[in-house]
C-alpha cells in the first residue's frame, strides 16, 4: 500500500473493559483464597473431629472409672437392700462430680427402679429422661455398657439443670457377687463440658484461621498483582498496537514466562516496525506474494494478467534541479509524491516504481474492476493536485512545471525479476512500453495532458469526454494506434473530503 494510507493510522477500536470482577487478578486471588480456605477449612474439621473424639473418650472413660467405683461400693448395700446407705452413696457421688446428670439402679429381684438421683425415676418400669431403647440395652447383662443419647427433659440434680436435648453417655455396669447378678447401675455423663471446651477451641481456632487467611489474602493479592500488572500493561501495549500505534513496548523485567511473553512481543512489535518502513519500499503486487508465500522461499518468476498502465512524468523538473539546493529538490520532490500517491491511492492504483519525478503505476482490471477507468480518474486528480501544489507556493519556478500523463490497458507480466541475491518486483511487456511512449506524446496535449489509448479509451464510458488525435506510430509497433486526450470530465466531481475518505486505512499485516 502507499505511503499515505501507512502513515495514517486508524482509529482504534473500542476494546471493551473486562469487569474487575471477570479479571485475571480477580480470578487468582479468589482461586487462592479457596485453596487456603479448603485446605484450612480440611485441616480445622479433622483436628475438630479429632478433639471430639478425644473428648468423649475421656468422658466416656471417667465414666467407666466412676460407674465401676460406684458399683463396687454399691454392691453390699444394693444385695442387702440398704436402699438409704446406698442413696447416700449416689447423692455423695453426684454432688462431687458436676458432669452426672443422673445416678439409676435396678434391682434384678424387682423390675421397677429401685433407686434413683433424681427421686422421679424410682418406682418406674423404664426411666423417662432417656429413649426406651437405651434403657432397655443398659438392662442386658453383659460387660460394661456405653450408649450416646440426649435428654428426653430438663433435669434438676445437685442444684444445677440438665436440658432437655443434651448429650450424654449412659454407662452401665451390672451388681454382682460373685457370679450372681442382681442388679444394674446406670450414671448419665453429660457431654456439656466437651462441647464446651470444643467450641472455645474452635472458636479461638476460627480467629487463628481468619488471620492466617487475612495474611494469605495480602500475600496472594501482591503474588497475582506482580503476575498480572505486566499482562496487563502487554494488553494495553496490544491495543495500541491495534490501533496503530507501533511505539508502545513493554518494560520486561525478571525471567518468567510473563517476561519472555513481554520480549518477544517487543520483539514481534521492532518486526512490524521493519515491515511498515519496507512497505513504502515494496509496490501492492510484491507484498500479496510475500504475504501468500507461507513457506517464505523466493521464486523468480511471474505470470500474466490484465492491467491498466499509468506513467506520469513532470515536465522541467530536471532543469528545475539544476538551479535549487539538493535539500530544496527533495523537499519540493517529496511534496508532489505525496499528492501524486494520493490520488492514485484513492483509486487503488498500485505505484510500482518511482523512477526520479516520474511514476510507474498499476491498476487491476481483474475481479470486475475496470482499470483503464480508475487510471484516468486517477490522472486526473493527479493534474489536479499539481494545479493545487502551483497555487499555494511561493517557488516561481515551481509554477512553471507540467506533468504528462500515459494510459494503456492489456496484458503484462507482473513477477519478481532478477537474481537470487537482488530481486525487483515489477511489470514488463508492451503493455508497460506503450503506456511510457504514450505518456512521451502527452507534452503536445493542449486540454489536460493526460493521453489513452484506443483500448482505454472504450473502458471510460461516459465518464470522460476526449479528443481523438488520431493513429501514431510507436516504436516497436508495425502498425499504428489511436490515441485520446482526454479534455474534461464528465462525471461528478468528488469532494477533498470524498477523496479522504476513499483512501483505505493502514492496517498492521497479517504475521
Amino acid at each position: 500500500m502507499p505511503e499515505t494510507s501507512a502513515s495514517t493510522p486508524p482509529a482504534a477500536a473500542g476494546v471493551p473493559r473486562v469487569p474487575w470482577y471477570l479479571s485475571i487478578s480477580m480470578r487468582m486471588l479468589t482461586a487462592m483464597a479457596l485453596l487456603v480456605a479448603l485446605i484450612v477449612g480440611a485441616v480445622l474439621w479433622l483436628w475438630a473431629t479429632s478433639a471430639e473424639k478425644l473428648i468423649r473418650d475421656q468422658a466416656r472413660e471417667e465414666g467407666a472409672a466412676v460407674t465401676q467405683t460406684l458399683a463396687l461400693a454399691l454392691t453390699p448395700f444394693v444385695s442387702d437392700e440398704n436402699w438409704n446407705q446406698a442413696r447416700i452413696v449416689a447423692d455423695f457421688l453426684v454432688q462431687r462430680n458436676a458432669d452426672f446428670v443422673y445416678v439409676i439402679v435396678s434391682d434384678a429381684r424387682d423390675p421397677r427402679i429401685a433407686l434413683s438421683v433424681p427421686a422421679d425415676q424410682e418406682g418406674r418400669y423404664l426411666s423417662d429422661l432417656v429413649p426406651t431403647h437405651v434403657s432397655k440395652q443398659a438392662l442386658v447383662e453383659g460387660d460394661t455398657r456405653f450408649a450416646e443419647t440426649f435428654l428426653l427433659r430438663d433435669v434438676a440434680i445437685g442444684g444445677r439443670t440438665a436440658k432437655r436435648g443434651e448429650r450424654i453417655i449412659d454407662v452401665a455396669k451390672d451388681l454382682k457377687l460373685s457370679t450372681q447378678r442382681f442388679g444394674v447401675v446406670r450414671v448419665g455423663v453429660s457431654l456439656r463440658r466437651a462441647d464446651q471446651t470444643l467450641a472455645t477451641t474452635i472458636r479461638a481456632a476460627l480467629v487463628a484461621v481468619a488471620a492466617c487467611l487475612a495474611v494469605a489474602l495480602v500475600a496472594a493479592y501482591f503474588v497475582t498483582r506482580s503476575i498480572t500488572r505486566p499482562i496487563i500493561e502487554l494488553a494495553r501495549s496490544m491495543e495500541a498496537v491495534g490501533a496503530g500505534d507501533l511505539e508502545q513496548e513493554v518494560k520486561v523485567k525478571g525471567r518468567h514466562e510473563v517476561a519472555r511473553l513481554g520480549r518477544s512481543f517487543n520483539e514481534m512489535l521492532m518486526g512490524l516496525r521493519h515491515k511498515r518502513v519496507l512497505e513504502k519500499y515494496v509496490p501492492m503486487g510484491a507484498r500479496k506474494d510475500i504475504a501468500g508465500d507461507r513457506a517464505g522461499k523466493l521464486e523468480l518468476g511471474g505470470r500474466r494478467r490484465r492491467a491498466a498502465i499509468l506513467f506520469s512524468d513532470l515536465r522541467g523538473f530536471t532543469s528545475l534541479s539544476e538551479r535549487l539546493s539538493p535539500q530544496e529538490v527533495v523537499s519540493m520532490l517529496n511534496e508532489y509524491l505525496e499528492i501524486m500517491t494520493r490520488a492514485i491511492a484513492a483509486h487503488h492504483g498500485d505505484i510500482n516504481e518511482y523512477v526520479g519525478d516520474a511514476i510507474l503505476a498499476v491498476f487491476r482490471c481483474d475481479d470486475g474492476h475496470r482499470g483503464a477507468l480508475a487510471a484516468v480518474r486517477a490522472a486526473w486528480e493527479m493534474q489536479r493536485g499539481l494545479r493545487e501544489l502551483q497555487a499555494r507556493t511561493k517557488n516561481d519556478e515551481v509554477r512553471k512545471l507540467a506533468m504528462g500523463i500515459g494510459v494503456h490497458v492489456g496484458d503484462v507480466i507482473e513477477g519478481n525479476i532478477g537474481s537470487q541475491t537482488r530481486v525487483k518486483y515489477g511489470v514488463v511487456g508492451d503493455t508497460v512500453n506503450l503506456a511510457a511512449r504514450i505518456q512521451d506524446r502527452s507534452r503536445e496535449g493542449t486540454f489536460s495532458c493526460i493521453f489513452v489509448s484506443d483500448a482505454a479509451h472504450e473502458e471510460l464510458g461516459e465518464s470522460f469526454a476526449a479528443v481523438s488525435l488520431g493513429e501514431m506510430t510507436f516504436k516497436g509497433k508495425k502498425n499504428p494506434m489511436g490515441v485520446w486526450e482526454i479534455e474534461r470530465r464528465l462525471e461528478p466531481e468528488t469532494t477533498p473530503t470524498e477523496r479522504k475518505a476513499t483512501i483505505r486505512p493502514a492496517s498492521i499485516p497479517d504475521l
